[in-house]
């Protein structure tokens, strides 16, 4: 049997249980052990057994799935909620979890799934956004991550209308059974650092960390210097090259995400969900 998991009193819930989040017109709740019917099904999909690497033969193997993430919450070191609307609190919609949580490090992964005939509704990202406040306001989190693999664009597109905003990408840093080990795209959601990075410390890590760019940036600036003792406009060589790359950059990190965010960007402790 699915019990509600117990343990020291976390704040938000009194005595340790894992707790209802209100996330607007859906709520996130505890797996039940009446849910093993639909976790079952939804992991026949292929898209979710592909980007989960699981798969159920029956519902004994969902209940004691289920299971695992109600002892995980018992460790505090991990936990999962079925997404539900508030009019039909039996429907499942999907999972929004904490892959992993580690409360002394004040950080967690977050991850989600939502089952094909609820996709497109933006329900993946009105959950992690809830549970995202919820976790920053209620277990004081500082930084909450979303990383997943550089071919799964639909979840780069959940993690983005979260309020998530994209750090970079984590080389070969995990398996599937296509493909191997994939590099991550890794997205954050923070509350602001004590010591933040200033302008000039990022100058000098950007200057540390691209050496190579750096020297072939000046080597150009260079001949283009040399070049300009001979033929009167070729000072407008490096200016150019400059825009080229400025605007290379702009279409690579930005093209995809035009479609703003319908949250609100990175502030914790709100629930406002919804940013029209």
């Amino acid at each position: 049997m699915l019990e509600q998991s117990r343990s020291e009193p976390e704040p938000g819930s009194p005595d340790g249980s894992q707790p209802v989040i209100p996330a607007g017109a859906l709520t996130l709740r505890p797996w039940r052990e009446s849910d093993a019917a639909q976790v079952s099904k939804a992991f026949s999909d292929p898209d979710i057994r592909e980007w989960h690497l699981l798969s159920f033969d029956d519902e004994v193997d969902a209940a004691q799935w289920m299971g695992l993430w109600h002892e995980k919450w018992r460790q505090r070191s991990a936990a999962a909620w079925a997404i539900t609307r508030n009019s039909q609190p039996e429907t499942v919609l999907g999972q929004v979890a904490f892959r992993a949580l580690y409360l002394d490090a004040a950080m967690a992964e977050c991850s989600y799934w939502v089952i094909p005939d609820y996709r497109g509704e933006g329900i993946a990202a009105q959950a992690t956004y809830a549970l995202s406040d919820w976790a920053f306001e209620k277990l004081g989190l500082r930084r909450l991550e979303i990383v997943h693999s550089v071919r799964n664009h639909r979840s780069c597109r959940v993690a983005h209308d979260a309020g998530f905003t994209v750090e970079g990408i984590k080389r070969s840093l995990q398996r599937y059974e296509q493909g191997g080990y994939h590099d991550m795209h890794l997205h954050a959601r923070v509350r602001p650092a004590d010591t933040p990075a200033r302008a000039w410390d990022r100058a000098l890590l950007g200057l540390v960390s691209h050496v190579r760019l750096w020297t072939a940036a000046s080597l150009v600036s260079a001949a283009c210097a040399l070049l300009t003792l001979v033929y009167r406009y070729a000072a407008l060589l490096p200016l150019a090259m400059v825009a080229a790359v400025l605007l290379m950059r702009i279409n690579v990190a930005y093209w995809p995400f035009r479609k703003r965010s319908r949250f609100r960007p990175v502030e914790a402790g709100s629930h406002n969900f919804l940013h029209r």
